[in-house]
């Protein structure tokens, strides 16, 4: 006799291969949305820490050129290059250009324009920055004597800068006396810096014609000739990102500018009881500083 035995079957619960395509299908879709928005947010991030970084490092810079900051050493690390392109106004020929360019120490010098020498201290980077815009032309800068008669400058100062307060794997770890890590010079966050500083101007310039002018307009004229010599508006415009090896390099749409105004003059250095002004690095450029002193115009230090 035998026994035959008759299992119950059982259902077991899980999920059929429809709702497991329809499951990925949704989560397809979340994912696409999130990777379409990623971009934007990496971006926002990218930008905000940026603008960080140009705030702080524009606000070192423009206190440095208030200051005449000249032996803060360590701002020679960070300068890539300085380029000054000067328009020539001599009455005959307005549109000569006279272009200068100046190396970091960390920077090949082949692809700055010439004299193309090197900044060998703060006091060039400083000095450089603090160029006037209006240089010997009587308008505006009638303290100082015209290089050459009838001639002056408007003066276009443009740097290339590393970030001082940027991340410590960006700034370039120095292993000679010659060259820095290469990764880390290449990594670096870099951006464009142009300044401009001209006197401040109280009311329109008054005929020269002294015979013409009442005391009233003569004592405004004085008063306001004082206040140009004494009292100057500085605008400090950053732009980045900075793209190529270009000299100067080709930006992108980011730019920050900050304003202030200096009271002080704004003279060239002399040193050793030299009567002539320093020069930029065996070039015609005088570098400026602002300074208190209104004793002499020739500043001297040691």
């Amino acid at each position: 006799m035998q026994t035959t035995f008759i299992r119950a079957s059982r259902r077991t619960a899980g999920f059929t291969m429809v709702e497991l395509a329809i499951c990925i299908a949704v989560v397809a879709v979340a994912m696409v949305a999130i990777i379409g928005v990623l971009p934007s947010g990496l971006g926002s991030q990218q930008l905000s820490r940026e603008e960080t970084i140009v705030n702080q490092d524009a606000t070192v810079l423009l206190e440095a050129i208030r200051t005449g900051a000249w032996l803060s050493d360590d701002l020679t690390n960070y300068v890539d290059y300085v380029v000054i392109e000067r328009r020539v106004f001599d009455g005959e020929n307005s549109n000569r250009v006279i272009t200068n360019g100046f190396a970091g120490p960390w920077f090949s010098r082949a692809n700055v324009p010439p004299p193309a020498t090197y900044l060998q201290s703060p006091l060039d980077v400083v000095g450089a920055l603090s160029l006037p815009k209006y240089e010997s032309i009587p308008e505006y800068d009638a303290y100082f004597n015209r290089k050459v008669p009838g001639q002056g400058f408007t003066n276009t100062v443009i740097a290339q800068f590393r970030a001082f307060s940027g991340s410590l794997n960006e700034k370039p770890m120095i292993t000679n006396s010659l060259s820095p890590v290469a990764g880390t010079y290449d990594s670096s966050f870099r951006y464009l810096v142009r300044v401009e500083i001209s006197p401040v101007r109280t009311r329109p310039q008054p005929s020269t014609n002294r015979v013409a002018l009442t005391n009233t307009i003569v004592a405004l004229h004085t008063q306001e000739n004082v206040v140009r010599h004494s009292l100057y508006d500085v605008s400090l415009t950053v732009q980045w990102p900075v793209f190529g090896n270009e000299v100067p390099a080709r930006v992108g749409n980011n730019s920050r500018t900050l304003r202030t105004q200096v009271q002080g003059r704004l003279v060239p250095f002399y040193f050793n009881g030299a009567t002539t002004p320093y020069t930029l690095q065996n070039s015609s450029v005088v570098p400026r500083h602002f300074t208190t002193d209104s004793a002499s115009a020739n500043v001297l230090y040691p």
